[in-house]
Order: C-alpha cells, then structure tokens, then sequence
C-alpha cells in the first residue's frame, strides 16, 4: 500500500513537471504573436498557473517524505533548498512592492507610482539627482546621510527600499528609477540559494569518484569545456563591439560559463545516447561502465545547469530587481532544466531502467537545449536578444 502510495505521488510528480514545460514552451510561442503582456496576465502570472506550481510544490515534498530514508544527506537539502526558494518567491509575491519614480535636481521627490495598483505610494525618504554621470547618477537623500551612486550594476539600498536606474537623460537632469520593496523575500530567497549552493557542491565532490572511471579523452573533454566556457563568456569585455552596460559585471563571466558548460555536457550527452542506440551489440558490451558514466554526466549536468540559473536569478535582483522575467531565453532555459530532471531520477522511475529508453530520451531532450541557445535568438524576441 506504501509502495503504491509512494508511486502515484512521484509518478504524478513528474507528470506535473511534463504539463508545467510544455505550458512554458507554447507560452513562448504565444507570445510572439500576443505579445508579452498577453502571456504574463493569462499565463504565467495567473492563479491557474500559480496553482500548478504549488500542486507540483505539494506532490513534490510528500514524494520527498516518502523516499527520505532512501536519500543521501546532500539530495535531501538540495531539495529542501528548492521548497525555501519556493516560500522565499511567494513571499515576494504577496509582501513586495514594486514602482517606478522619475527624479529630477529641483526638489525631493517621496513618492512612486506602484506597478499594480498604479497608486501613489508614499517613500520614507525623499532623494534627488545631486550630480550626473554617464552611466550612473549621484543622488542625495533628504535625511542628510550623504549621496549614492546609483549605475545598472550599483542601485541604492535604503530602509528595505532597492532603486535602481533605468534610463538618465543628462541634459534634463531626469532619471527614471524602478523601486523594489521587499523585506522578508530576499532574506528567505537568498537563504534557499546558499544551502542549494553548499549541497550541490557536496554532490558534486561525491560524484568525483565516478567520474574516475572515465578514459583519458573523456576527461580531457571535461577539463576543457570549462575553459572554453570561461573564455566564451571574457568575450564581453574583451570585443569592441558595444554591449550594455549592464552586462559590464563578474556575474557574466560565472554566469554565462557555468550556462554554457551545462550545454555542451548535454551535446556530449546527445552524443553518447546517438552512439549507444545505434551501435552493434559488440561494440557496447566492450564499456560496461557506460551507462554509469552516462548517469555521472548527467546529473553534473543538470546540476551545473540549476546553479547556471539561479545565479542569473541573483544576477537580475542585483541589477533590476527581479529575480525572473519570463524571457524567452529564461523560459527554455528552465524548460529544459525541467526536461532533464525527469532521467536523473532513473531509479525511482521504471521507465528509465531500460537502457534504449533513456538514450532515446536524451537525445530528444537535447532539442530543448538548441532552442534554448540558437533557437530562442532566431525565432523569438527578448531581453536576451543581445545573446545574438
């Protein structure tokens, strides 16, 4: 009966994660033709949709309970990590808020337009443009405490409020501000992220051994992808070609990398599922070990990707404000995040025990990936269009 239990909670799990990508990859869709605000009212920001996540959240911890004494140490916290960042968004959701003012240098100015409501909200405190730069202005607070700098990487934090620079036009004096208020989301978000962090890395050093297995090529291919990685990523600061200022940061370089490491453990991944499907039964039974290595590849891969995204995420509240826009590039990148979490739990689900089944799955799976890279730039539109 406990066995049966437990089944119909994982299997019901993983279905949810199925209907959830798919949503989110016609979303994209959509919105290329409905525009974005369409898909944000009735899509992704609607009760239905929200009510999916927490159905999943639900399923997704009584799964959790169910299989605790069967889980290693590092994959329960990894898991409990997800659930925080979970609470610490929906904090957000219900006790942020979120507007915009305009500044100038002839007054104070103490009040913001909210975003939802499209009511004035009233600040604490009141600032104005005290000097003005290229890309970042000074401003001085009515409270005498000094002046801030305020630049697309640098905004100012006062009193739980975080304002950050949009536009400045010098010779008006203006600058438009986007103002964040949230006092207990960020807090439980970023407490979510560090122990995501910290069991990730502990997964990671437990997988070394297994990765001891792996011929003198195959570890070669994995000491370069990084580098190559790492060197894709300094093209940002090294090209002559204008990028936003935006992207002038160290939260490129770690992002983008570790984004791009995932990708091509994937590529190697679609490789390997290729030729075990279509090679001779001689051929395979010479490796043994593959299909364990393969394992090994794919939960570095899927991990290396989550770390990908969740860095993005803090990139984005540290330079807009907002952890998540459902951009295009976002969306598939979470997609496909979602796609290859379904064969790294190959133990728990019968289906992924026959070898020809998995394989065949990673190589479909891998469509997710060239849409989420090459596909995004050429068919959809987005923030990430510089990406290009």
């Amino acid at each position: 009966m406990k066995n049966s239990a437990t089944s119909k909670f994982i299997n019901g799990s993983f279905c949810l994660i199925v209907v959830i990508a798919i949503i989110i990859a016609s979303a994209t869709i959509i919105e290329k033709h409905n525009g974005t605000e369409h898909v944000l009212k009735d899509i992704y920001l609607s009760n239905w949709f929200v009510a999916l996540w927490a159905l999943l959240s639900c399923t997704s911890f009584v799964s959790l309970i169910l299989l605790w004494k069967r889980l290693k140490t590092s994959t329960k916290w990894l898991h409990i990590s997800f659930f925080i960042i979970l609470i610490g968004a929906l904090t957000t959701h219900v006790t942020s808020q979120q507007g915009y003012m305009t500044l100038n240098d002839s007054s104070f100015q103490f009040q913001f337009i909210h975003n939802d409501s499209h009511l004035i909200k009233q600040l604490p405190f009141g600032i104005k443009i005290h000097k003005q730069g290229d890309t970042n202005i000074e401003v001085i607070s009515n409270q005498n405490e000094g002046s801030y700098n305020i630049s697309p990487n640098n905004p100012l934090n006062k009193d739980f409020y975080r304002l950050f620079l949009l536009s400045s036009d010098k010779n008006q004096h203006t600058a438009n501000i986007f103002i964040n208020y949230d006092p207990f989301g960020i807090g439980i978000t970023y407490i979510g992220y560090l122990i995501l962090f910290i069991s990730v890395g502990s997964i990671l050093i437990n997988r070394y051994r297994k990765f001891r297995m792996l011929n003198k090529w195959q570890k070669c291919v994995l000491v370069l992808i990084p580098t190559c990685s790492i060197l894709y990523s300094l093209k940002w600061f090294i090209t002559d070609e204008p990028t936003p200022v935006v992207l002038h940061t160290g939260w490129l370089v770690v992002h983008v990398s570790i984004i791009i490491s995932s990708y091509l453990l994937f590529f190697i991944l679609f490789i390997q599922g290729i030729i075990r499907l279509v090679g001779n039964k001689n051929s395979v039974n010479k490796y043994p070990d593959f299909i364990q290595s393969q394992h090994a590849l794919l939960k570095t891969s899927v991990l290396l990707l989550c770390i990908g995204i969740f860095i993005g995420a803090m990139w984005a509240n540290e330079s807009w404000g907002t952890y998540w826009n459902w951009d295009p590039k976002e969306a598939w990148a979470l997609v496909t995040l979602l796609l290859y979490t379904i064969p790294l739990h190959h133990k728990i689900l019968p289906l992924f025990k026959s070898e020809k089944i998995f394989n065949i799955y990673l190589v479909v799976a891998f469509t997710a990936v060239l849409m989420t890279y090459i596909g995004v730039n050429y068919f959809l539109e987005g923030m990430h269009s510089y990406a290009n």
